[in-house]
């Protein structure tokens, strides 16, 4: 016999392969699909239900701030440099104790009817330090040459220094003085 060259070769039963015929399940797989479809949105709306909350809470006090800025308290760079035509400013610094004490006649020198503005300054603020020296130099004509050792009342006038009154006995003396 002729072997016909177009006929399939016949493979002997052991050598092929089973052939498994199962059925695809659809239905597993949408339940998988379902699940995962449910947590994604259950993790975005909670996700977005808590930011929600979260800035409602924040929106709520919108109650408007009064902001207040503080013009009492100056830099010894501006000591010369300030609005008014005659003023004090006393200089202080962390280690005075008697501070609270100034602050008490200062307020009771603003309460009266003619005073002149106090400004306060605080020596050992990092932007005054170049102001502190050993020894006190308040005779000056540029401010940078100004130095402070110590707790000062200073009096301006037309943008110089008319006026010092270093140390604590000294500037409770003349705080007495105008508040009389």
């Amino acid at each position: 016999m002729k072997k016909n060259k177009n006929l399939p070769k016949l493979v002997p039963v052991k050598t092929r392969k089973k052939e498994v015929n199962q059925p695809i399940e659809t239905n597993n797989e949408i339940q998988r699909l379902v699940k995962i479809v449910l947590i994604i949105s259950v993790l975005f709306f909670g996700v977005y239900g808590l930011t929600v909350l979260l800035t409602e809470n924040r929106t709520n006090n919108t109650e408007p701030t009064e902001v207040e800025i503080q013009y009492d308290d100056i830099l010894l760079g501006n000591l010369l440099n300030q609005f008014n035509k005659e003023y004090y400013v006393l200089v202080t610094t962390d280690k005075d104790y008697y501070t609270d004490l100034y602050n008490v006649y200062i307020s009771m020198y603003e309460n009266k009817k003619d005073s002149l503005k106090v400004y306060t300054s605080n020596l050992s603020n990092s932007f005054n330090l170049k102001y502190k020296g050993e020894a006190s130099n308040t005779k000056i004509t540029n401010i940078n040459d100004l130095k402070l050792s110590t707790s000062t009342l200073i009096k301006v006038k037309d943008q110089k220094i008319v006026n010092v009154y270093e140390g604590k006995e000294k500037i409770v003396e003349q705080l007495k003085l105008i508040t009389k």
